[in-house]
């Protein structure tokens, strides 16, 4: 069976209100949710039937009548089954205990939430909660079902095995504390997803505060630099090997473990060309290496600490590949483009340069051409 989850409304936990707007891809409106049934005792302890109301529009004009549907409380319980009434109605029972229940029909199926208290209140619009909804094409059978839980808890139980390996090897990689990035300070003795998302989170708030205080007067004050004016950089034939060996063309000359293994050695040296290739790598790898995950924080919290051009680089790379800006947009006049190019991110460089070559002001059609000439000739390997 073919199901696809809605990219945005899946685990809202938000409140079934008279009318949900979730309009579902096969064009069903789910208009007056569970609505207490006329002639019903709506303070009753006991099973008392509800209903939500199917609508093909939002003044429900046209109400799908007839529409097959199924309410579950379990996998292999099915509560109440039939056809919508010619309102486009479908009931649902209650089950003491029971506080999820799943409508299902030929075209999607959804989950929602409620208590007991919610029951008792007979205001079941208030206080339902919508879960999730997904849609898909056919019923599910009661033996379908209870396979795809089976092996939806099969994968849930081995991601969650894989997580405990990943935490018992993170725990080891802190205490012994020997690892190749050592050198970045000790890891924590305990793995926290709190405590990463927090100071990742203020990485990026410090960022996005930088780059609102960009002035674009800036981009006048370029000057040529060479790698060792933004920093130090001790056994530089290091960076220049990596980048040879990862570009479009690499090098088969090189070996690839000495390569890394001499790129780590000028980091630990303190080469910030160097610095930046490991934050990247251990990016790539992070997801599966908590240790790697923590050197990886440490080293953008290292690079934020001196401005560094990449990270700004990366994040309006990454802001762009999100979808945030609505219809074409010139990445390379965006500031935080500028401030990568400034700040020592020679692809930036070229970037921009391309890019102000073309402008109208002569001032920043000499800068532009600089900017081109001045990554080419410090890091030609980057553009082989």
């Amino acid at each position: 069976m073919d199901e696809r989850p809605q990219t945005e409304g899946t685990r809202t936990d938000q409140a079934i209100g008279l009318k949900i707007h979730l309009l579902l891809l096969t064009g069903i409106l789910l208009m007056t949710s569970l609505t207490p049934v006329q002639g019903q005792n709506q303070n009753s302890v006991a099973t008392p039937k509800h209903r939500l109301r199917l609508c093909q529009d939002e003044e429900c004009e046209h109400p799908l009548a007839g529409e097959p549907y199924q309410w579950w409380a379990s996998p292999d319980k099915v509560l109440n089954k039939g056809l919508a009434d010619d309102q486009g109605y479908v009931a649902v029972t209650r089950v003491e205990g029971v506080e999820r229940y799943v409508l299902e029909t030929i075209s999607f199926k959804l989950e929602v939430q409620i208590d007991a208290a919610c029951w008792e209140s007979g205001d079941l619009d208030a206080c339902g909660n919508l879960l999730s909804l997904n849609t898909h094409f056919g019923f599910e059978d009661t033996q379908s079902l209870a396979r795809e839980n089976a092996e939806k808890a099969q994968q849930q139980a081995a991601e969650d095995q894989q997580q405990q390996q990943r935490l018992e090897a993170y725990r080891h990689a802190a205490a012994a504390n020997d690892d190749a990035l050592s050198w970045l300070g000790p890891l924590p003795a305990q793995w926290s997803d709190e405590v990463f998302a927090q100071r990742a989170t203020a990485t990026v708030e410090a960022i996005t505060a930088d780059i609102k205080k960009f002035n674009p007067k800036e981009i006048y004050q370029f000057t040529c630099k060479k790698p060792d004016q933004f920093g130090p950089t001790p056994n530089a034939q290091a960076v220049k090997d990596y980048y040879r060996l990862t570009s479009d063309h690499p090098d088969e000359s090189l070996n690839g473990e000495e390569v890394m293994k001499h790129l780590a050695e000028a980091a630990k040296a303190g080469n910030w060309q160097a610095r930046h290739a490991l934050y990247q790598e251990l990016g790539r790898y992070r997801q599966y290496d908590l240790a790697l995950a923590w050197r990886w924080l440490q080293l953008r919290e290292w690079m934020l600490a001196r401005k560094s051009g990449l990270l700004y680089l990366e994040f309006i790379n990454e802001l762009a590949g999100s979808g945030y800006f609505d219809g074409p947009v010139s990445l390379e006049r965006h500031p935080a483009y500028v401030l990568a190019a400034l700040r020592g991110s020679y692809t930036a460089m070229d970037q921009v340069g391309a890019a102000l070559k073309y402008d109208s002001d002569k001032r920043l059609q000499t800068i532009g051409k600089q900017m081109v000439d001045c990554a080419h000739r410090w890091m030609p390997e980057l553009f082989d």
